[in-house]
């Protein structure tokens, strides 16, 4: 819960900003990568 309140908080602060939306994108991008890693491991190929 504490990180999803740190991405509103993120969200909040660096709306508009163009470092807040690139920090952003990455942390998506990081995020989705981790999900793939993860569901790709657990389930056998």
């Amino acid at each position: 819960m504490r990180n999803r309140t740190l991405s509103a908080n993120i969200i909040l602060n660096g709306k508009g900003t163009i470092r807040g939306l690139t920090f952003l994108s990455y942390q998506k991008i990081m995020l989705m990568f981790i999900f793939v890693q993860v569901v790709s491991s657990s389930i056998p190929l």
